[in-house]
């Protein structure tokens, strides 16, 4: 935990300090030195189950955001209470995840917050992740084939109320403005509980971008698409969402 209250102020651990939980009110001691990351723990027990020992990676993740948007308390109609690493102003959640995580608690994050990116610290994994390259030019035979092929031209028109035949032309530019900046990956040892997460994923290798996963109509083609980390953490405090995300059963 980053953050406690100590004489009425949301203040940052130092070493042996007491505080409040600012979501219980319990007793809470500050940890730091040259080993450990600063942190606040219960002195008893965490109020909340889901929180796990954070690193500098979580720390310097939070940091980018206002203090009012660290570690918020989120509640549902049942009464459940969880703490939220960042929720923006629009109520977007932001969770960061350095260590493994089960499929489960991943299902019960994204029922719980329903409305939940996650980011995820793969610096030490980033060998095991293989880019062969961007998406095919849009006017390519692999393109027909793979990808054009497997989309409908056949959509229904909102203003007509009747079927309208959508040119090829039409579909290609849409392609090819939907596809910048994406590429075709492999990963190694594959965490399949993060390429076929319902909510966006963003992949963090710690060199300045976030790649964020997706997958086309095609489920044997995987795409990430690369965001500068500056341009994400501005868009994420404004009422922005990533693409949309296409999974395949």
């Amino acid at each position: 935990m980053k953050y406690a209250i100590v004489n009425g102020k949301k203040v940052e651990a130092t070493s042996r300090a007491i505080g409040k939980c600012p979501h219980c009110g319990s007793e809470v001691r500050g940890h730091a030195g040259k080993i450990i990351v600063n942190h606040w723990h219960h002195v008893v027990k965490d109020c909340d189950p889901w929180r796990k020992p954070e690193t500098q990676w979580h720390l310097d993740w939070k940091g980018h955001f206002p203090k009012a948007n660290q570690e918020v308390q989120y509640c549902d109609n049942k009464g459940e209470k969880h703490i939220a690493d960042v929720k923006t102003p629009r109520n977007l959640v932001l969770e960061f995840q350095n260590s493994s995580i089960s499929l489960d608690e991943i299902e019960s994050r994204n029922n719980f917050y329903k409305d939940i990116i996650w980011i995820v610290n793969l610096k030490k994994q980033k060998n095991q992740f293989i880019l062969e390259g961007q998406l095919p030019d849009a006017f390519s035979d692999y393109y027909e084939r793979n990808i054009l092929m497997p989309i409908s031209e056949i959509r229904r028109s909102p203003i007509f109320d009747s079927m309208a035949v959508i040119q090829k032309s039409k579909i290609i530019n849409k392609y090819k403005e939907e596809v910048s900046n994406h590429f075709v990956y492999r990963w190694k040892y594959e965490r399949h509980y993060w390429s076929r997460n319902p909510k966006p994923v963003f992949l963090d290798f710690c060199d300045g971008d976030l790649w964020l996963l997706k997958q086309t109509h095609d489920s044997a083609i995987q795409t990430v698409i690369k965001y500068k980390k500056e341009f994400i953490i501005e868009k994420l405090m404004k009422h922005w969402s990533p693409p949309q995300i296409v999974h395949t059963n």
